[in-house]
């Protein structure tokens, strides 16, 4: 794999684990599971990208797929894996590439209604939320996953590969017809996650 591709490999598998987290399907062995991948992608994709001949980092890379999907085969898919679909549908963005740029913008969305799971994701991330409020602690988990992203110099705009403004709303309408969206949290009408792509675009 290049290391563009490892990027984008470990960086859907936050997404996912995330997602899995997230939905209301989730139990204590899925949660277990998908903070599990959370830890060893953040704490092996650098290494993965920057030393490429070193097996053992792409390795943990491995096993937190294998736990986001036992996770996932529980809990269900999330926000960020419907929008990404829709957008690798409707314009020329991989599902991966999707993934990537739309994860922070959706966790930043779901922060108030899912304040305690994010606290759990922070300390994932190695984050300190020590001495500080849940919603601070939860801020963490978004401010932790944007590190990574400015390390790995991910872009974190739709703006910045081929998506249109005009392309926004048909990828809206395609993300909410997906039938595992009843996982969510909480409602979420059609015009919200057109907010959601346009905070992302």
């Amino acid at each position: 794999m290049s290391t563009t591709e490892v990027a984008k490999t470990g960086i859907a598998i936050l997404s996912a684990s995330v997602g899995a987290i997230l939905s209301k399907y989730a139990n204590e062995m899925t949660s277990s599971s998908a903070l599990r991948a959370i830890e060893l992608v953040s704490k092996n994709i650098v290494s993965a990208i920057r030393d490429p001949k070193n097996v053992a980092p792409k390795s943990a890379l491995m096993s937190a797929s294998i736990l986001t999907g036992v996770a996932q085969s529980v809990s269900s898919m999330g926000l960020c894996y419907a929008l990404s679909l829709a957008a690798a549908n409707i314009t020329k963005l991989d599902i991966f590439q999707a993934m990537s740029i739309l994860l922070p913008h959706v966790m930043e969305y779901n922060l108030t209604s899912s304040a305690g799971k994010y606290v759990m994701i922070a300390k994932a991330l190695d984050e300190d939320v020590s001495n500080i409020s849940v919603i601070e602690a939860a801020i963490k988990a978004v401010e932790g996953i944007r590190k990574i992203y400015l390390e790995l110099r991910i872009p974190q705009r739709l703006s910045e590969y081929e998506v249109k403004k005009i392309d926004l709303p048909g990828i809206a309408t395609l993300a909410a017809s997906f039938p595992f969206l009843d996982s969510l949290p909480r409602e979420l009408p059609k015009n919200e996650i057109e907010t959601i792509l346009v905070a992302a675009f």
